[in-house]
């Protein structure tokens, strides 16, 4: 019987090919808890969603509301407009530029980050239901 912190440290594949070893014996009753911990999860996302107001839904509201209290504070405080910084429009735009550069190269490190992860994604519900397919 392997301790819970050597579990933790394993690959997908090492969990797979213990899944797939017939071998290794599964408790009795096991396949009707886990089905049950399933329908249990699936009932709890279901109600979860029906209840109508969500955390999504509380954070768009709450963004609705920052953005118009942003919007009356700029338009009733008689300061409309932003104060120019730059004399010369050429190092505005240089500004411009380097600003959207570095904002380019996080959000191309974070797509990259993104890219690497996304086949493992699914990993654990594949797992799953080559267990429960049994």
């Amino acid at each position: 019987m392997k301790r819970t912190e050597d579990i933790e440290r394993m690959s997908f594949e090492e969990l797979e090919g213990i899944s797939g070893d017939g071998s290794v014996e599964v408790p009795e009753g096991f396949s009707d808890r886990l089905e049950a911990g399933i329908a249990g999860l699936a009932a709890e996302d279901s109600a979860r969603r029906s209840s109508g107001f969500g955390l999504r839904t509380a954070m768009i509201s709450l963004a609705g509301a920052a953005a118009a209290v942003v919007l009356g504070v700029l338009t009733f405080s008689g300061r409309g407009a932003p104060a120019d910084t730059f004399d010369d429009p050429r190092l505005a735009y240089a500004e411009v530029e380097k600003s959207f550069s570095l904002i380019s190269e996080k959000l191309e490190k974070g797509a990259g980050v993104l890219l690497e992860a996304a086949p493992e994604f699914n990993r654990p519900k594949e797992i799953i239901d080559k267990i429960t397919r049994k």
